[in-house]
């Protein structure tokens, strides 16, 4: 009933850049490794709880690393910071799973360097320049619970919970600064079948006020609908769906930062919008296709690739 494992990954780094406008170089070499180890213990009736030690890299982003300054006015200039280094997050987690269709964990995390931007404000000239910068290190309780519920064969619900509260501590310029984060995210979508080729979908995603490292973020509400129709033996697919049904995916801040300076952001992206797609399959349907990892996905967000959107906006608008 009782299984272990552990491993240590070793990983070498090099960055290079070169600022083609002013012949800036600048690289970084360092090499670095990650051990692991987990304890599985089956209990009776489907029950398993395990314990895990787990150590992980977050490199930063190409564009957090590029010197070149931006100035999006004649008051606030950005740039990046080529000396940026990567974060480091060690987690020690407890995990407990149900069915297949339970999943909860308690973790306690602690990162090394942390990455936050930065905005230093010239009182002479009231220019603010955003800079990123690993400002320190945070210790961070997660709770989270994730579950897959079938209702018969037409209904399938799934739901999914996220807290975490952390202490970020850093130095700003010449103080010291000791500051209370908490993030909780919930999200929920179910699927309906009926008529053997036809499902409907409902999801919303959802994050209460926040309390970020020198501010809060308000609300944000994401929901979204979909319909799907398959006909032709699964040859013609049909999906309609609204996303951001309330129009509400829009983030709001409110910043203070030590220095005295206030800023209110806010970021609106991909509102309201109605999706149809339509899909034919041609050739036979029963062929088996290969999949293979094209690139790492790691350095794939770095270059700006990832999934920026604002929560889960649902399988069936893709």
């Amino acid at each position: 009933r009782l299984t272990a494992q552990t491993g240590l990954r070793g990983e070498f780094t090099h960055l290079k850049g070169n600022l083609l406008t002013t012949q800036e170089v600048n690289q970084q070499n360092y090499f670095d490794v990650f051990p692991s180890l987990q304890f599985d213990y089956q209990l009776p009736k489907m029950n398993n709880l395990s314990f895990a030690f787990r150590s992980r890299i977050s490199r930063p982003g190409y564009y957090s690393l590029n010197p070149h300054i931006d100035i999006e006015d004649e008051y606030n200039y950005s740039t990046g910071n080529p000396y940026l280094e990567p974060e480091y997050m060690h987690t020690v987690a407890v995990d407990y799973s149900w069915h297949y269709m339970l999943f909860a964990t308690v973790a306690y995390e602690f990162t090394r360097g942390t990455e936050e931007t930065m905005v230093y404000t010239d009182k002479l000239t009231n220019i603010r320049l955003s800079k990123p910068e690993n400002i320190g290190k945070m210790h961070a309780m997660r709770v989270s619970a994730f579950a897959t519920i079938p209702v018969g064969r037409w209904w399938m619900m799934m739901w999914n919970v996220n807290y975490v509260l952390g202490k970020q501590m850093f130095d700003y310029e010449t103080q010291k600064v000791a500051s209370l984060k908490s993030n909780l995210q919930f999200y929920t979508m179910h699927t309906f079948s009926f008529l053997k080729h036809y499902s409907v979908e409902l999801g919303v995603w959802w994050m209460p006020k926040q309390k970020n490292t020198f501010g809060t973020t308000k609300s944000v509400v994401f929901a979204w609908a979909g319909f799907k129709a398959s006909f032709l033996k699964d040859a013609l697919t049909i999906r309609l769906s609204v996303r951001d049904i309330f129009n509400q995916s829009t983030w709001v801040s409110h910043d203070i930062y030590p220095d005295g300076s206030i800023i209110n952001q806010r970021w609106m992206s991909k509102r309201r919008s109605v999706d149809l797609n339509i899909s034919y399959r041609f050739g036979k349907q029963n062929i088996q296709v290969r999949q293979r990892r094209s690139g790492d996905n790691d350095e794939f967000n770095r270059m700006g690739g990832g999934d920026s959107g604002q929560g889960n906006q649902g399988g069936m608008g893709k």
